[in-house]
């Protein structure tokens, strides 16, 4: 069961926001053969795999799933609580959590304190606010600025529903400081949750330039690319990211999957012939899929069946009588006026499911037809 979890999380780490596939892993893990203990841990290794992926909101979504299933785990709330206040800049979920610790350990002064400090921000946060933007203001030096307007904006965040405010503080701490990664990581969360994708990709490429860890390059140029081919229609653009990304890891497969996805909704079939055979010649094993790919492509998209053939030919031995490859061949050998070629295919394909009485009435029909078609005698016989 937690091989088949362990699989869908691995698509819900390339696929952040399908919320549909976290629920699925919700449903999954509440399988009573699966231990607490074995849930915990799995999910902490899964919130790990999330951070270094640098999907920080999936991460906490991981790891409030673990809390469910160990709610008086204080190693993983207060790893939670440090989420929702620092880098997530919910308030009120910070504050609950640490009533969840507080009731855990009522002796603990530092986490006592921690909780009224946070109640006492909660209940003064208009205020808060109004001083952290007057400093903001009077400041002379633009450092401090951006200091204090980055402040105002996670006070504004934590506490209250407009979304435009914070962006527009996290805005005026940028103007001040444009080498501010932190207050363009914010940015980049308010403009997400308003679905604003063209100030998000503008700012994600700012963002890119500045950034050292070569993982998070990587990640926030993924995520442009991203925005681009799904959001944006300017998937040349994305391209041109994507061959950066390549340059950093020629290994990176969400680049290679993009990639796909960009020459295919940019029609350059061309292209994506050369990039599957690229890596044919890359790979010391192709995966079969790749050949499926290109025969499809030489014959779906291109129209050549000369040039999809020898790519089928290298699924033959596997799936002789895959129906795909049989309606290929039944094309290719028509087009070169070969039916005894055809008819020996079809008979390789009807010993390989001669356990399966449908299948081989089905290809014994089509031997059928095409002897009767071009040789009337045979077909009798």
């Amino acid at each position: 069961m937690l091989k088949e979890i362990k699989l869908l999380v691995a698509n819900l780490i390339r696929s952040p926001k399908d919320q549909k596939l976290f629920e699925e892993i919700r449903s999954k893990l509440a399988n009573e053969a699966i231990s607490k203990e074995e849930r915990t841990t799995f999910l902490q290794k899964s919130h790990t795999k999330a951070v270094g992926a640098h999907q920080i909101e999936l991460a906490y979504q991981l790891l409030k799933l673990a809390v469910e299933h160990d709610p008086e785990n204080k190693e993983l709330l207060e790893l939670a609580a440090d989420y929702a206040d620092n880098d997530l800049w919910n308030g009120a979920e910070c504050i609950e959590i640490h009533k969840k610790l507080v009731a855990l350990d009522p002796d603990n002064e530092d986490l006592v304190l921690k909780l009224e400090d946070l109640e006492l921000e909660a209940s003064a946060w208009e205020r808060l606010l109004d001083k952290f933007i007057s400093e903001a203001e009077s400041a002379t030096e633009p450092e401090l600025a951006s200091h204090m307007f980055f402040r105002a904006a996670e006070v504004a965040s934590k506490y209250s529903d407009d979304l435009g405010k914070v962006e527009e503080l996290l805005f005026f701490a940028l103007e001040n400081d444009s080498s501010n990664v932190e207050v363009s990581k914010h940015l980049a969360t308010v403009y997400r949750k308003a679905k604003n994708y063209k100030d998000l990709a503008d700012l994600l490429i700012k963002t890119s330039s500045l950034l050292k860890d070569t993982d998070l390059i990587i990640a926030t140029m993924l995520e442009i690319v991203e925005l681009f081919i799904e959001h944006l229609e300017r998937s040349e653009e994305a391209i041109d990211f994507i061959n950066k990304i390549l340059e950093i890891n020629p290994r990176e497969e969400k680049a290679k999957t993009l990639l796909v996805d960009a020459y295919t909704s940019l029609g350059r079939m061309q292209d994506l012939i050369a990039f599957y055979e690229d890596e044919i010649k890359n790979s010391r094993n192709p995966d079969d899929g790749i050949y499926l790919q290109l025969g499809m492509l030489w014959w779906k998209k291109v129209g050549d069946l000369e040039s999809a053939e020898p790519y089928f030919q290298k699924l033959r031995k596997a799936e002789p009588a895959s129906p795909l490859l049989l309606n290929f061949y039944g094309e290719y050998y028509k087009a070169n006026s070969d039916y005894m070629r055809h008819v020996s295919l079809l008979q390789q394909a009807m010993r390989a499911v001669k356990d399966d009485p449908e299948r081989t009435i089905e290809i014994a029909r089509l031997i059928a037809d095409i002897s009767l078609e071009n040789n009337p005698e045979k077909a009798i016989d």
